[in-house]
């Protein structure tokens, strides 16, 4: 096998295990997104029927709070899963490129 072909498949093995490697880690964040996602829903659901009606009116504050932060960890796991998915892209920097020496 010449010199160069051997170079071309090990570059693209390594492509491939780098692309694997980025769509597994995508799939996870996508889980972790849809786990938040969940917990942001359960946990409205658990302080609005938890609360005496009182309190739930004079209690918005804390609840948009929890609310605000629940969002903010769904928008950082969104914006994790954009970055893997730009990582997964052919020719990302993920993919490294051999020197004719190797």
């Amino acid at each position: 096998m010449p010199r160069h072909a051997m170079q071309h498949g090990r570059r693209e093995a390594a492509c491939q295990a780098a692309l694997n490697q980025a769509l597994a880690d995508e799939a996870a964040a996508q889980a972790q997104l849809s786990a938040q996602q969940g917990k942001s829903a359960t946990l409205s659901q658990a302080i609005a029927s938890s609360r005496p009606r009182s309190m739930r009116r004079g209690g918005h504050k804390a609840k948009n709070i929890l609310i605000q932060t629940l969002g903010s960890n769904i928008a950082d796991d969104q914006s994790h899963i954009s970055d893997l998915e730009a990582i997964s892209r052919p020719g990302s920097s993920l993919c490294p490129t051999f020197s004719a020496n190797e």
